[in-house]
């Protein structure tokens, strides 16, 4: 949801949508706003209502229905469509149009978004009747807290807006504007509006807000690491499928760079303890890894299974769906690692990780916005061996290398720890849980993601639809 202006055509008002980002409501998600705007005209005030509403249909479309109340309302009812089209490079595009159900339209708009860091920049424009109509806007990503835009309308009577929104707990954002310029309702005009958005039908409504497993704003998502390997063989194609299958909102795979320049999947840097052969990944080329079976150690029904590409596993990712990607090797691997994600399509749902601080600096640098989380396991100390508590440095480490955040072995992650990285912005996740006492506790810390090795059994036990 963002921010709304005073739309005008042939000089009076017909919506006051703004030309929206190029975000479209996933399947079965609902947005609904109710606004009012007005201001000083004619030594009194005006004042016009309106019920903004927008409804994901899947497969990037978007439609909508407007009906406006109030004295001097150029059309009451405008429908409204958009087509969303991810490309693999940004910036990402929205093509659609206000349609006025009472005779007159709109000639389409076209919007789009660049993602930089944890920051994203939009813009859109747009022809009505004689003006032109151009917006431009910053939000926080991936939560979207806070959205800044400007709006701005060409002509005889031409204006700019400038506002913010605020999403809140639960869906619910608060959304004002100030209009300045030669509109009827500027320069003493604004808009102020509540609004909700949400999933209300379909085979996701078990959304975010409606999960147990909640902290604050946010839900812990629970992330199947190596896909659903407590079942099936570990990084391979029949584990992530069945991961997404059960459920999974995420899936964990380790990677490494093969003699030939491929990547491919799998956590050791030797293939003996899931293909008996042993060989050693980064001296053999793709062609003979291929021929290995990595699902027969599993259970006859997964024989014949080969180590996938990385290009396969992503392919696997479905609508909604986030896959972590674990870098095994050096920073060689980072050109090729950048040329697969983009052809994968799957941009916006990939996330990098590494033990490699050298890795995830250098991939951030050449992917900046793509989402990259530093891995770590708890220091031990010299004389007894037992696991110490994470150095507040670690967070520092993170912020100076332009990291999105930290993924952590559990067991000293604290509640201050915890505060301490979500104060700096940082996103934080950890691993492998299997108990759903332990993931409980992490979800009580504050938790953004936990790895598992059993993501429906444990979803199943902590009471997660």
């Amino acid at each position: 949801m963002c921010m709304v202006a005073l739309a005008e055509a042939q000089g009076e008002p017909t919506s006051l949508n703004i030309i929206p980002t190029a975000d479209v409501l996933p399947n079965g998600a609902a947005s609904i706003e109710v606004q009012l705007s007005g201001g000083r005209v004619s030594g009194g005030y005006e004042f016009m209502n309106q019920f903004q509403t927008e409804f994901g249909l899947g497969s990037g479309i978007e439609i909508g229905f407007d009906p406006s109340i109030g004295p001097n309302v150029g059309s009451p009812f405008n429908a409204k469509w958009r087509i969303y089209k991810e490309t693999a490079r940004r910036p990402a595009v929205a093509v659609g149009t206000f349609v006025d159900l009472l005779g007159t339209g709109n000639p389409p708009y076209i919007t789009g978004f660049k993602s930089v860091g944890t920051t994203r920049f939009h813009m859109g424009a747009t022809r009505l009747g004689q003006t032109t109509r151009a917006m431009a806007g910053w939000d926080t990503y991936p939560w979207e807290p806070l959205t800044i835009q400007a709006d701005y309308v060409s002509g005889p009577a031409a204006y700019a807006t400038i506002g913010f929104v605020i999403n809140l707990p639960g869906g619910w954002l608060i959304n004002a504007a100030q209009l300045f310029g030669n509109s009827r309702y500027a320069p003493n005009g604004y808009i102020v509006a509540v609004g909700w958005t949400g999933q209300v039908f379909g085979a996701s409504a078990d959304n975010h807000d409606k999960d147990t497993a909640c902290n604050g704003r946010h839900k812990m998502i629970l992330l199947a690491h190596r896909g659903e390997s407590y079942i099936a063989p570990e990084n391979t194609l029949a584990a992530f499928n069945l991961a997404w299958k059960l459920g999974a909102e995420a899936v964990e795979l380790d990677c490494h760079l093969t003699r030939d320049n491929k990547i491919m999947v799998m956590h050791d840097a030797k293939t003996g303890r899931t293909a008996g052969t042993d060989l050693v990944i980064k001296d053999t080329d793709s062609a003979e890894l291929r021929k290995l079976d990595v699902g027969k150690w599993k259970g006859e029904q997964y024989a014949g299974e080969k180590m996938p590409f990385l290009s396969e596993a992503l392919a696997t990712i479905p609508p909604g769906g986030r896959m972590l990607v674990e870098v095994k090797c050096g920073p060689e691997i980072i050109p090729f690692l950048r040329d697969v994600i983009d052809k994968s399509g799957k941009r916006r749902q990939i996330t990098i990780i590494s033990f490699n601080l050298d890795v995830v600096a250098q991939s951030k640098k050449a992917m900046p916005d793509v989402p990259h989380y530093y891995l770590r396991s708890p220091a031990k100390d010299p004389k007894t061996g037992q696991p110490q508590p994470y150095d507040h440095k670690l967070i520092q480490t993170a912020l100076d290398n332009g990291l999105d955040g930290l993924d952590l072995h559990y067991s000293m992650v604290t509640k201050e720890f915890a505060d301490a990285v979500k104060a700096k912005g940082l996103a934080l996740w950890t691993w492998t849980v299997n108990d759903p006492a332990e993931a409980k506790r992490q979800a009580e810390l504050g938790v953004d993601g936990l790895g598992t090795d059993r993501c429906a059994w444990l979803k199943e036990q902590m009471g997660i639809r």
